[in-house]
């Protein structure tokens, strides 16, 4: 048995862990981000218990959500909110992830194994050599698999015939422990007792690319165009570019459970993470409970809702000054085939208008998260470029212009961007 807790006002709760949130009546979110988060299953006593820790997250294509408590158990939670219990025979089970077929990899941890389970919790397949203290995994495909370690600070390809290879070690890592695959096809790792994320290549070239602050990463997932990371003993969420561009985007450090805005919102050692299959959130586990008695503490599983392209034009045309405005841009992105021609020319007087209002931010938020549904408009990417130079973001501008340049080498709009960026910097 499972409930759902109440939610802010401006949230209507559907009865599902994957479904989009939507309703005539509700109210605006409170900032142009739009992030809120939810809670979206809080068990019974008698389920998700934790005993004061947390595993992993991950859902299969089926919108079933998986949870370990790095204790002994695996549940299986249905995308009608149904909590089953269906492994409690597992020694400390960290990292999970599906498999193109919707079986399950756990990391036991203290095993020093990788074990396959199909979703009822029948054992498949298991591996038990060239590990040392396994957390993060991802499916490469039906019977291989990425690891990585936290004791031996490597990530590793494996498979259940025996194949293992070392596709990166060294001090970079330091208790690797999540990892993901970005949308250039390397992987993205990140480790518990640092606060790096390092990209590895499919051939194993690594770089450190990007340091968060804080004292150490939990776990990262991809979702909307930008990567995501637990920050477990700071009790947030950082959002971070495909640029290594980074933000704080949930929780105020603070341990709790609140739900609402995301910046106002407290959580409690945020572990594991997972994309939604429509990409509009992420799942992530926290505490909930005291997490120091032994018996009480029980797994939370909670919702980070992203900005989207539609939340954030009901958000801006809310405040009535630019309903004309989000009128057009709605109607350009609604037409069957989107005009890029016509989607950039209504972005672009959008934009502008926010920028004359010096609501730079919005302008931006609005104009990435276009250049993301439609990353084939050189328009698009120059109304960033100058949009985020109105901004004073230099960097964020340059990185518009080199896209928009690679689309239209000829514009005359970039080169004048291009001039004028160089005098500013």
């Amino acid at each position: 048995m499972m409930t759902i807790r109440a939610m802010a006002p401006a949230i209507t709760i559907l009865y599902s862990l994957t479904a989009t949130i939507t309703s005539a009546n509700a109210a605006p979110p409170e900032t142009y981000q739009g992030r809120q988060i939810e809670t979206v299953v809080l068990s019974d006593p008698d389920m998700l218990v934790s005993y004061g820790r947390l595993g992993g997250v991950a859902i299969d294509q089926y919108n079933n959500l998986f949870v370990t408590n790095f204790h002994d158990s695996l549940w299986r939670v249905s995308p009608g909110g149904d909590v089953k219990l269906i492994r409690d025979d597992l020694h400390s089970p960290s990292g999970v992830a599906a498999t193109p077929n919707g079986d399950i990899l756990v990391a036991e941890f203290l095993a020093n194994r990788v074990s396959l389970f199909d979703r009822s919790g029948n054992l498949i397949a298991r591996v038990e050599s060239g590990l040392s203290l396994p957390v993060g995994v991802l499916a490469k495909d039906d019977n291989s698999f990425y690891v990585v370690n936290c004791r031996a600070n490597t990530l590793l390809e494996m498979d259940f015939e025996g194949g293992l290879k070392t596709l990166a070690s060294g001090d970079d890592f330091a208790c690797a422990n999540g990892l993901t695959k970005g949308p250039d096809g390397a992987l993205y790792v990140v480790s518990f007792s640092n606060t790096k994320i390092v990209r590895v290549t499919p051939e194993g070239e690594q770089s450190v690319f990007t340091t968060l602050p804080g004292v150490g990463n939990a776990h990262i997932a991809f979702a909307g165009g930008h990567f995501y990371v637990t920050q477990i003993n700071t009790h947030t969420i950082y959002r971070v570019a495909t640029d290594g561009r980074y933000e704080l985007v949930a929780g105020t450090g603070q341990v709790g459970d609140d739900d609402g805005p995301a910046m106002s919102a407290t959580m409690a050692w945020p572990n594991g993470v997972a994309a939604a299959a429509d990409g509009r959130s992420i799942i992530f586990n926290t505490l909930e409970g005291d997490r120091l008695s032994f018996n009480k503490a029980r797994i939370e599983l909670r919702r980070l809702l992203l900005p989207s392209i539609q939340r954030t034009l009901f958000d801006l045309g809310n405040d009535g000054q630019h309903k004309k405005m989000i009128t057009a841009l709605s109607t350009a992105l609604a037409a069957p085939d989107a005009d890029l021609d016509a989607l950039g020319q209504e972005a672009s007087a959008a934009a502008r208008a926010l920028s004359y209002q010096n609501r730079h931010e919005s302008a931006l938020i609005l104009l990435e998260q276009l250049v993301e549904d439609f990353p084939q408009s050189a328009r698009l990417h120059i109304q960033l470029a100058q949009s985020a130079m109105w901004a004073g973001d230099h960097k964020r501008a340059r990185s518009a212009i080199g896209t928009a340049a690679a689309l239209a080498p000829e514009s005359p709009a970039i080169k004048g961007l291009e001039a004028t960026l160089s005098d500013l910097e």
